[in-house]
């Protein structure tokens, strides 16, 4: 990661784990997975901002995959609330 935020290639990894990550794991779970791999602990400043690249790449693989499986099902709305 850079000053600027994440790389690419940081975030399609991300959104990559995201999609095999099994379904009863919760974001809290995915998250603390994840900051473990990375090598970050709750007492180091980097954490709180791993944790929120994390959370914001979760809520958009989570808006996206809504958004396709509205649109297969027949919906046609640019949005899913």
């Amino acid at each position: 990661m850079t000053s600027d935020g994440p790389s690419d290639e940081f975030l399609m990894f991300l959104d990559g784990i995201t999609q095999i990550a099994p379904d009863d794991l919760s974001h809290d779970e995915l998250v603390s997975v994840l900051a473990s791999l990375t090598g970050t602990y709750c007492d180091d400043p980097s954490y709180q901002n791993l944790s929120n690249i994390l959370y914001d790449t979760l809520k958009v693989t989570m808006i996206t995959e809504a958004k396709m499986e509205y649109e297969e099902q027949g919906g046609t709305s640019a949005y899913v609330h």
